[in-house]
């Protein structure tokens, strides 16, 4: 039976290119919407984690390929001219992808990435984040900023690309308590904390769309 009242989309979907489903647990999208929750709250704006799971919805798509082809083929329909992208892909290898030389900037890759998008789209309403290095190297830096924090065993096995090890470690960083781990792993990553405070501007507005 209907719980009553309309269905919203999300005010963001993430296209990811990790393969773990989100229904079998996903600890990368909890990790960010914990930061995401984090930011809010340091600006005042208290959001719970319920209800940044409505706002700001996961994709994974299983490979960069298979991100980049869903902006250039599906962005339209995923947008639906109310939710916003945001295209998450690990930078190590994406310039195979792309055919680009190695050793690119940055702004090269995400420059060369927008191009797929359709003209339709307008700037505002997608984004481009490139996790430096891979998961792994970023798990490596959660590890690195406070003594100890996972099991030996579950990080090792993490490292190994093992998803139930990789989400067992991102679901302990994204505890309530570990509020201030994350943000040193933000403080550490500009990139990342740009992206966090651009989700966490997204989805504390007041009016919606902002385009």
């Amino acid at each position: 039976m209907s719980s009553g009242g309309p269905r919203f989309p999300p005010r963001v979907r993430i296209l990811y290119e990790d393969s773990r489903a989100v229904t079998r647990g996903f600890g990368l999208h909890d990790f960010v919407l914990a930061n995401v929750g984090d930011v809010l709250l340091e600006r005042g704006q208290e959001v719970e984690r319920y209800r940044l799971q409505k706002l700001i919805e996961a994709i994974p798509k299983r490979s960069d390929t298979k991100v980049l082809s869903a902006l250039a083929q599906d962005a339209e329909r995923l947008h639906g001219g109310v939710t916003a992208l945001v295209a998450w892909l690990d930078d190590d290898k994406l310039h195979r992808t792309l055919k680009l030389p190695a050793g690119q900037p940055a702004e090269a890759l995400i420059a060369a990435i927008r191009q797929r998008l359709p003209a339709s789209l307008s700037p505002e309403a997608a984004r481009i984040h490139l996790l430096r290095g891979n998961v792994e190297q970023l798990l490596r830096r959660l590890d690195a900023v406070k003594p100890s924090p996972f099991d030996p065993i579950t990080l090792s096995e993490a490292l190994e690309k093992i998803p139930t090890s990789r989400d067992l470690c991102f679901q302990q960083a994204a505890a309530l308590k570990q509020q201030a781990w994350r943000g040193l792993v933000r403080a550490g990553d500009p990139d990342l904390d740009e992206t966090i405070g651009y989700l966490a501007e997204l989805a504390s507005r007041e009016t919606w769309p902002p385009w």
